[in-house]
């Protein structure tokens, strides 16, 4: 299912959502640098828009994210970001 799809998504700004969309669809399979700082980014964008990303919409996008990742980093992935929540 496309994040746009998604109930947890539904009545966002379509500008948002078209742009995270755009971020996603332009993401290297492989790349945890990039997974992060596109969760950075798509954070702090949902801000300009005023969209509360709620635990389930960023638990939601961080599952997403990590399809982009091989299985073997996948628990990293999951340490690092488990280690930004906790700040």
């Amino acid at each position: 299912m496309n994040l746009h799809e998604h109930p947890a998504f539904y009545g966002i700004d379509a500008r948002f959502l078209q742009s995270m969309s755009h971020k996603l669809a332009h993401i290297e399979e492989g790349n945890a640098p990039q997974l992060i700082s596109t969760i950075m980014a798509l954070s702090e964008e949902a801000k300009t828009y005023d969209i509360q990303m709620t635990p389930e919409r960023q638990q939601i996008l961080i599952n997403q994210l990590k399809d982009y990742l091989p299985a073997e980093k996948r628990s990293q992935f999951d340490m690092f970001v488990n280690m930004l929540s906790a700040q």
